[in-house]
């Protein structure tokens, strides 16, 4: 699939994106937009990042239906935690590389985020929306963190340090 990461999609082609597909995601302007894109400039699978005071919390990841078990989100979640692992910019309005990296999924993806390397955290810690707590106390959605790879941590430090 001929297909590029793009770390700098606007909130009005993420939130338009969302809306194309009737998905109730929306993007705020201090959220940070990534996705893949075709070639032709379709939109395939994107997400939004909010920098947090204690890390990034991604958040609506989203696949065009068509575009769905091809691993495509699977393909940007790696590409979204390598840029804010490596990344010697920041994300904007960030001083530094911040973790953990984490996101609240339904109950029935947790294995899409399990393969990208996420790992469900039975007691998280931090800053959590009122909506992210109504949601993990439903019992159907469960909070994730993304646990470094052994190749990845000498890089992340590597990166935080520069």
């Amino acid at each position: 699939m001929d297909w590029e990461f793009n770390d700098n999609l606007s909130c009005a082609t993420i939130n338009a994106f969302y809306k194309s597909h009737q998905y109730e995601g929306r993007m705020s302007p201090r959220d940070s937009g990534m996705g893949l894109i075709r070639t032709d400039g379709y939109l395939i699978c994107a997400l939004r990042v909010l920098n947090l005071s204690n890390g990034c919390r991604i958040r609506h990841v989203f696949t065009a239906p068509e575009y769905r078990g091809q691993g495509c989100a699977t393909r940007l979640l790696d590409a979204v935690t390598q840029k804010l692992l490596n990344a010697k910019t920041p994300l904007p309005e960030r001083k530094e590389i911040l973790f953990p990296i984490t996101l609240v999924c339904a109950k029935e993806t947790v294995n899409l985020y399990k393969q990208a390397g996420f790992m469900e955290v039975v007691h998280p810690c931090g800053e959590l929306t009122q909506t992210e707590l109504k949601l993990l106390r439903s019992g159907k959605y469960c909070f994730m963190e993304y646990k470094l790879r052994r190749t990845e941590t000498k890089n992340a430090a590597k990166a935080a340090f520069f």
